[in-house]
């Protein structure tokens, strides 16, 4: 049976993009080929320096409980070793106190790095240059005008970026100098942080990067009895921008300590580390400052409910921080990755399966791997007391597959508490710090203490074709070791070196190795398979104007590579010229001899186009004038490219005018293609009315009022009757209201507002109640005169008309007051009138008030008035 066999690379390891790993696990230890109880390798920092992903890492040999020299080794992305260094300082006495951070300065091809160290009794900061194949440049000692403290006391930090590299130095107080090309010092500064009380808050640096806007970020302890810390932004001469301290509203915190700060891609500030709540307890912490300092995120970070301590974190490309650090379980210690959103969200956490001691110093760093994805965390701590390396590579999912394994590593349970953060903001005083260099004598030589051996599986293993047979031996391998003592378990649950699979999927092998001593060490593998190929064919007509064809193309959708097409015309490009109509097919095969097909009934663009516009009068009020639409609708929406030429003049190219005079106007329309079409106007522009009034036409019912109508309608001498806008109002009834261009129809008698408009100018309005003027009310004088000869006019009440009903009329009250509000006649009669009189006596001659209320065919009415008494 044929068998396809995924070789190993012994010695070398061929990285191939197309097929890489998700997830992969290293763990070494660093004490190699010599007696453990004697030499030790210590690695402090390690970090990234290319976009391969390669890293550096950095360290001391170490005699018994004396570091001696400085040990440098490069590892491919997967921590295999390339080249290993050993730096010997070359002094009478050497003690070396601790490594600061390093990066790699791309403009120099070269490796930038400061030790902290006592040179014959002395404390010395020692500054160098390693070039990226290994070799040293130079090695200096650094000074200055502010003398060393002890510097044993702090870790020196030393970021360096770009053409203008950056060196932090302890001294009394915290120095910053930046060194440009060739050495040259662009500035020196010495930084006191003062608060509102005037207190120096700033102990010492911790961490300080530069931004994209050539900025910087920095963050470090406070002197307050570790319960703040502060972070300051810097413009590129060092010069303070802001600069806040920062404390949590947790009862009994102390030891906070801020490890990593960094500018974000949206120019916000994030920064990671640590605190005490008192004893043994330690919690992580992660907060996220905007532009001012001010304060937009504070998390407590809780993994598995145990101590947790944030180290190092990165930006991923989404956005998302990925921060690495460890948990400890008893006396054990955990490393782990963890991704969080900005919101505070926890995506998930992976873990290495290999506990380390929490007795002893551990150190991580977390990179971006761009060639491959993800990221990757190495560490350094300690197993059994004896020093281990981690290499572990995450992918943007946390290495979770689809199927809910995790290959190489394990998830844990994440939780995240919001935190109070209380800030103050800070004052700097900047001095010059000084600086100056000191050959240093040195010896630079090959180190072979670190040889780990070499877990390989080639991944260069193309997918598999869809109906290709899968049955293929996966083969790992370790290199620089005795094979009878490696040890093989596969995700499968088989043991041996070599496994047989038939199906696609994510395996995954662990390598234990146990020879003097002990490695760990897991690959994996993606096998695939390729997807069924498509073909579509789409048709661009761009040409058609110029020459008369029409480009067809088979768009293909791998399948394979390496596709062939052949068309019904008999070519075999991906794409064709044709100039006739008609069926059109293509058929792709790819390398796995898979096809697929497709046709177009292709039909020759149609570049004409339709004109059928007009005048617009509707507008008219508006624009000021006739609106002259074109209305071009192309019959092939690609050749919608038109241009307009009028008979008013060169400028008019739109394709509407709008004029205001009489007269015969003219477009010449043309699209791309050249197809012409001209449209003649003949205009009368309309004249607008200037004045108008409301009439109505009243229409009574005698024998039943209540039918009675009434019409309006808005009227001008002059001008188009069309632009006369009337709007009626039923003051009683508002649903029978009624607006439009003099709206017609008959109207029940009601109370009405009435308004005549013309271009939204009011040029007449009417208030009336029709209801009266039919009949349909009861009607009171304004006068009366009690002594008087004329029967209807000796009293005061209300008048009906000869043709009222006033078996409609119920529910009357009438009332009369006098000008003290004194109440002087009442009624519920439906015609009593009042004599005159009050209290039996004649009332005086003088201005009356009086109120009516009554329902007249189930409607109340409402009205009120006053009249004259006179004698």
């Amino acid at each position: 049976m044929y068998h396809r066999i995924i070789a190993t690379l012994a010695l070398t390891f061929i990285f191939y993009t197309g097929f890489g790993q998700e997830a992969y696990h290293r763990l070494y230890e660093t004490n190699l080929n010599v007696p453990s109880t004697t030499i030790d390798t210590l690695f402090y920092h390690m970090s990234s320096t290319t976009t391969e992903g390669d890293v550096f890492a950095m360290g001391t040999k170490r005699v018994g409980d004396e570091d001696l020299t400085i040990v440098f080794t490069k590892h491919d992305y997967k921590g295999n070793i390339k080249w290993s260094k050993e730096l010997d300082l070359g002094q009478d006495s050497v003690e070396i106190l601790s490594l600061g951070d390093y990066n790699f300065n791309g403009t120099q091809d070269s490796i930038l790095f400061t030790i902290n160290a006592n040179i014959n009794g002395d404390p010395a900061m020692i500054f160098g240059r390693l070039e990226g194949g290994g070799n040293l440049i130079d090695l200096r000692t650094v000074g200055g005008s502010n003398p060393l403290s002890d510097v044993s006391a702090r870790s020196l930090t030393a970021p360096f970026f770009g053409q203008s590299d950056l060196l932090l130095r302890p001294s009394v107080l915290p120095t910053i100098n930046r060194i440009g090309p060739a050495d040259s010092l662009v500035w020196s500064r010495t930084y006191e942080f003062n608060n509102t009380d005037g207190d120096i808050v700033l102990d010492a640096v911790t961490d300080i990067k530069q931004s994209a806007d050539s900025t910087f970020v920095i963050t470090g302890t406070s002197n307050n009895g570790g319960e703040e810390f502060v972070v300051a932004k810097l413009d590129s001469n060092g010069v303070q921008l802001w600069a806040e301290s920062y404390t949590f509203s947790v009862a009994g915190i102390e030891n906070i300590l801020p490890v990593e700060v960094r500018s974000l891609s949206d120019r916000n500030t994030a920064v990671v580390g640590t605190y005490g709540t008192g004893g043994s307890s330690v919690e992580g912490f992660v907060a996220v400052l905007d532009t001012a300092g001010g304060i937009i995120m504070a998390e407590n970070i809780i993994v598995e409910g145990n101590n947790t301590d944030l180290i190092n974190f990165v930006e991923g490309d989404d956005g998302t921080l990925w921060i690495s650090g460890i948990v400890t379980q008893n006396d054990s210690t955990l490393y782990f990755t963890t991704n969080m959103s900005l919101d505070g969200t926890i995506n998930w956490t992976t873990f290495y399966n290999q506990e380390v001691s929490f007795t002893q110093p551990f150190t991580t760093t977390l990179l971006n791997v761009q060639s491959t994805g993800g990221a990757t965390l190495v560490g350094h701590g300690f197993k059994d007391d004896t020093e281990v390396m981690h290499v572990m590579k995450h992918n943007a999912q946390g290495v979770i597959t689809t199927d809910g394994v995790v290959p190489c590593s394990d998830t844990l349970t994440t939780t995240t508490i919001d935190l109070v953060m209380l800030s103050d903001t800070l004052t700097s005083t900047i001095e010059n710090g000084g600086l100056f260099y000191n050959i240093l004598e040195h010896e630079l030589n090959g180190f072979s203490g670190f040889t780990p051996p070499q877990l390989n599986i080639d991944q260069q293993y193309p997918p598999f074709c869809p109906n290709e047979v899968i049955d293929t031996l996966l083969i790992a391998s370790v290199s620089g070791v005795d094979p009878e003592n490696v040890s093989y378990m596969w995700s499968t649950g088989e043991f041996s070196d070599t496994i047989r699979v038939m199906e696609e999927g994510q395996y995954s092998v662990t390598v234990t190795v146990n020879q003097d001593i002990c490695f760990k060490m897991c690959d994996t593998i993606e096998l695939t398979r390729l997807m069924l190929p498509g073909i579509a064919i789409t048709q661009d007509n761009n040409q058609f104007c110029e020459n008369g064809i029409v480009v067809l193309t088979g768009n293909y959708t791998p399948g394979a590579l390496g596709e062939t097409y052949l068309w019904n015309t008999g070519e075999i490009t991906p794409s064709i010229d044709v100039t006739e109509p008609g069926l059109y097919s293509v058929t792709v095969t790819d390398d796995c001899g898979e096809m697929a097909s497709d046709a177009l009934e292709m039909a020759l663009p149609d570049i004409s186009f339709n004109a059928n516009g007009g005048p617009n009068f509707v507008n008219f009020c508006t624009n000021g004038g006739v609106e002259l639409n074109t209305g071009v609708v192309p019959a092939d929406i690609e050749f919608d490219n038109f241009s307009y030429e009028w008979s008013t003049g060169p400028e008019d190219t739109a394709d509407s005018l709008i004029v205001n005079e009489d007269g015969m106007y003219q477009v010449t329309i043309s699209n791309q293609c050249g197809v012409m079409e001209i449209i003649n106007y003949d205009i009368t522009v309309p004249v607008i009315p200037t004045t108008g009034e409301i009439t109505f036409d009243l229409n009574c019912n005698e024998e039943n009022p209540n039918l009675s109508t009434i019409e309006f309608e808005g009227t001008s001498e002059i001008g188009d009757q069309s632009y006369l806008d009337l709007t009626i109002s039923d003051l009683i009834n508002p649903l029978n209201s009624v607006t439009g261009m003099n709206p017609s129809g008959s109207l029940s008698l009601s109370s009405y507002y009435v308004e005549l408009k013309i271009c939204e100018e009011i040029v007449d309005s009417l208030n009336i109640d029709t209801r009266a003027l039919c009949g349909g009310l009861l009607r009171y004088p304004i006068a009366f005169f009690p002594g008087g000869q004329d029967e209807f006019s000796t009293t005061f009440g209300p008048i009906p008309s000869d043709t009222m009903n006033l078996d409609r009329i119920s529910d009357v009250e009438f009332k009369v007051f006098n000008r003290w509000g004194e109440t002087v006649f009442e009624s519920n009669a439906i015609l009593e009138a009042w004599d005159g009189t009050h209290k039996g006596e004649p009332a005086p001659s003088e201005v009356y008030i009086w109120y009516v209320s009554y329902f007249i065919d189930g409607q109340q009415i409402l009205e009120k008035g006053d009249v004259t008494l006179l004698r």
